[in-house]
């Protein structure tokens, strides 16, 4: 989870009950309250950790797991596909599982937006009720699927009554980012949280005309897990804006490449 305690307070009581439930009487002797670690009597375990954990993927290594379920894979601040691709999958035994789950974030960014988005639900569903997506450059194949508030067969006359009242109030609300993004389950990106607030219909122009004055200018981002960022630009005394005329990105690109690009 992104951290201990929300891997605690999410998932640790939820274990209980299931035990509880299953294996009645030894619980004392399976659950281990310090390390949020579980040993069933049949030689499994199950461990919960947070990402706040100094060095917490370093103290996987080595292991193998049946299942790696990471829990709000769309909150966490940096993408998360080195994390997955490079540390969890080699750890992965055959014919496990990386499960991501949460609800879309306020930025359509990373690993998850990229499997989840929009575009991608375009499509017939597969055979399991749900979507496939294929990420070529890494060679893997996703299997998603995607829930509203009202496909959750305990809470959705609740939630039908709760959405009613607040359209009662403010018709308007089912259009705001935030309420299709947790009641919908629906990619609505926040510009107010971005440091420039940026939207397409204001700040996207199809073309545009060289002024008398204008200069140019290129920046560069160097990367190699995270791409490496190419951006010109043009200001002038006579343009209230600055037009980005031309931009690109790639990872894992040689430095000669680079050099070649600029």
């Amino acid at each position: 989870a992104l951290t201990r305690p929300n891997a605690k307070d999410i998932a640790w009581l939820i274990f209980k009950r299931l035990f509880d439930k299953y294996e009645p009487g030894n619980r004392d002797e399976c659950f281990h309250e310090s390390a949020l670690e579980i040993h069933l009597p049949n030689g499994s375990r199950v461990m919960l950790r947070g990402a706040d954990q100094p060095q917490w993927v370093a103290r996987l290594e080595g292991q193998e797991f049946k299942l790696v379920i990471i829990d709000e894979a769309s909150q966490f601040s940096l993408d998360i596909r080195p994390l997955v691709y490079n540390s969890i999958a080699p750890m992965i035994a055959k014919e496990g599982t990386v499960c991501l789950i949460s609800r879309p974030g306020d930025v359509k960014f990373g690993l998850f937006y990229d499997i989840t988005c929009d575009e991608n639900r375009a499509g017939p569903k597969n055979e399991g009720g749900g979507w496939t997506y294929v990420d070529k450059e890494r060679g893997r194949t996703w299997e998603f699927f995607n829930w509203s508030t009202f496909d959750n067969p305990f809470m959705a006359e609740a939630w039908r009554k709760e959405i009613k009242d607040q359209i009662a109030i403010n018709p308007e609300i089912v259009q705001t980012p935030g309420f299709r993004r947790h009641y919908f389950g629906e990619w609505a990106e926040d510009s107010d949280t971005n440091v420039y607030a940026f939207d397409e219909a204001r700040n996207v122009i199809e073309e545009w005309i060289p002024l008398d004055g204008d200069r140019f200018g290129m920046i560069t981002d160097f990367g190699w897990t995270d791409s490496q960022g190419f951006l010109v630009g043009a200001w002038g005394p006579k343009r209230p804006d600055y037009v980005v005329v031309e931009s690109y990105k790639q990872s894992q690109m040689p430095l000669s490449d680079a050099l070649d690009r600029m």
